[in-house]
Formats: C-alpha cells, structure tokens, sequence
C-alpha cells in the first residue's frame, strides 16, 4: 500500500497559525485544466449506461482527458 501522501488536517491548521500572514485557495477547479496523457487515459474510464428504459440496454465506455476532483490520486498528479 504505501504512506498516506494525504496530510493531517491538525498538522495543515498548526502550520496555518505560524505566520503573520496566511493564503487559502480553492483548487477544485484547477484539476480541470490539468490535462492527463492520452496513454494513461484507459486508467481513468467509467462506465455510462445509455438509455435503461431499453431492453437490451447499452454501455458506453468514457475515458476523462482531465484529472478528476475527488480521485485519491489527484493531488498526487
């Protein structure tokens, strides 16, 4: 498995009050504009099934071109 990348919340708030000074960002949306190589796409596909009202229903396999939001490996990349 590995070591948590992911930092403790307690660590990242005793760090925040050390300096005079402080900067927050939201950086959800900057994982949209961080493009993933397409040979590494087929690691990032899903699912998505057409119309289930069908009969014979239809999958269709999506691959994202952006890193994901929400991915526990995001940050990392």
């Amino acid at each position: 498995m590995g070591t948590s990348l992911t930092q403790l919340l307690f660590d990242i708030l005793l760090r925040f009050r050390c300096n005079r000074i402080a900067m927050i960002a939201d950086i959800k949306k900057a994982f949209l504009h961080l493009e993933v190589d397409g040979k590494d796409r087929g690691c990032l596909r899903f699912l998505w099934v057409d119309d289930n009202e069908k009969e014979e229903t239809v999958v269709v396999v999506y691959r994202f071109s952006r890193v994901v939001f929400g991915v526990s490996s995001s940050p990392s990349l």
